[in-house]
């Protein structure tokens, strides 16, 4: 099973709830519109540190609890976990390399 590390602060828009962040974020990954993008569901979290459950070899990360969300989106047939804090300052996937 392929496992990539994806953490990546992204810029914080106030008006977006943490799942519409997660939603844009996939969106221009993917390069796709967001609407072609569901939420199919979601559960309140504490990952163990700041790698949101996705850390990667040789990488370091802040051993402090984080409470987030891990969420499931379907995209064109396919369900990608994506994982991030509670504000969504924080986004990570542990299946694909989320960019700007």
């Amino acid at each position: 099973m392929l496992f990539l590390q994806i953490y990546q602060p992204i810029e914080e828009v106030r008006s977006l709830s943490v799942f519409d962040k997660a939603r844009e974020q996939l969106a221009i990954t993917l390069q796709k519109d967001p609407a072609q993008i569901h939420l199919l569901s979601h559960e309140q979290v504490t990952w163990n540190d700041t790698s949101l459950g996705c850390a990667e070899p040789g990488k370091c990360y802040l051993f402090v609890l984080t409470p987030g969300y891990r969420m499931l989106f379907e995209v064109d047939g396919e369900h990608i976990f994506v994982h991030t804090n509670l504000t969504g300052s924080m986004i990570a996937s542990p299946l694909i390399h989320l960019r700007n």
